[in-house]
């Protein structure tokens, strides 16, 4: 994988590159300090990055998905399978909670990716709520 800020190809995703930033690529799956974006509390959850690979390169920001809350709507929520190095884990994706953040300061740790079935399941609910 290729670094977004400095080019230097990054051989394990799971660590920082030399530069200090995380690559992050569609459908990876990470833990982020979501601290005063919809809760005023300390908040470290699971997202789904959402934007393409092209955008994950060159911008300092990341488009996102948020596991749900307490405050989920049951209609906006999708279970999900991702897979990693240890075995598969499930998500419960709040598709309402669609936001962007900042790669470097925000994101603390790669856990997985998607499947591409995954991904378009989560694909298909972000547009019936777009449109």
């Amino acid at each position: 994988m290729i670094c977004s800020s400095c080019r230097q190809i990054v051989a394990n995703v799971k660590k920082r590159c030399s530069c200090g930033r995380i690559p992050a690529k569609r459908a990876d799956v990470f833990l982020a300090q979501l601290n005063g974006l919809i809760h005023d509390e300390e908040w470290i959850s699971p997202i789904i990055v959402i934007q393409n690979n092209v955008g994950n390169l060159h911008s300092p920001t990341l488009q996102i998905v948020a596991t749900k809350t307490a405050d989920s709507h049951p209609l906006f929520v999708k279970e999900l399978t991702g897979y990693s190095a240890e075995g598969a884990f499930k998500l419960n994706v709040d598709v309402s909670k669609i936001m962007t953040i900042d790669k470097q300061a925000r994101l603390l740790q790669p856990l997985g990716r998607l499947s591409n079935y995954m991904m378009s399941q989560l694909e298909g609910m972000l547009k019936e709520l777009i449109y």
